[in-house]
């Protein structure tokens, strides 16, 4: 077997496993939420369910049998508040790397792991019609920041919040709207690291 071969194939398992445990994190944390709060639930599904993400997200996930990978990964231990948090903001050209991580079976963590930084100095570099070169600085565009910016860790503000590390998050079947499920647990990780935004901007 061509080396090459193998450790892509070994990367696509890590990652559909890292995805897997993912998923089923934030079902199981959203099925928590429609059994123990369903005010809160109704309010966030009532809120999100004639968003196009939402509906594009449901075809997607029916489309893909998500389903189906979730409920064969249903025995996952979830991951942490600390973990998902990190994930979610994760840029967007670290996030396969962080999910094959997650699905590694050599990877026994104790926390998270901070993802790198690149050394972009945000200047680009404009040729002249004379060959000449200029530098100058590139705006930023708007970007969504979804984790702590403070010394406040979000893990701490969850559990403020009663989402606090837990290990009986209740168990999936095959009778549950995993989907609903999901997008629960993705808006609640979303409200917990907004609402410390806010708490870290009012502070400042």
């Amino acid at each position: 077997m061509n080396p090459a071969d193998a450790r892509i194939v070994e990367n696509i398992r890590q990652v559909t496993q890292g995805s897997a445990k993912l998923l089923v994190t934030l079902a199981r944390r959203g099925k928590a939420i429609q059994q123990e709060r369903p005010e809160r639930a109704e309010f966030l599904l009532s809120a999100v369910r004639t968003h196009p993400l939402y509906k594009g997200g449901r075809l997607g996930f029916d489309m893909l049998e998500i389903e189906d990978i979730i409920l064969e990964a249903s025995s996952f231990v979830p991951m942490s508040t600390q973990e998902l948090t990190q994930v979610l903001t994760t840029r967007a050209k670290y996030f396969v790397d962080a999910l094959r991580r997650i699905g590694s079976v050599d990877r026994h963590p104790t926390q998270a792991e901070a993802p790198s930084q690149d050394n972009d100095s945000g200047r680009v570099t404009r040729f002249a019609a004379n060959g000449e070169s200029e530098s100058r600085a590139v705006p930023e565009l708007p970007r969504l920041i979804l984790g702590p910016t403070g010394s406040r860790s979000a893990t701490a503000y969850a559990g403020d919040e009663g989402s606090e590390e837990r290990d009986d998050y209740p168990e999936l079947l095959s009778s549950d709207y995993l989907y609903d499920y999901v997008v629960l647990g993705l808006l609640d990780i979303f409200s917990n690291t907004a609402m410390l935004q806010i708490d870290n901007e009012a502070a400042a």
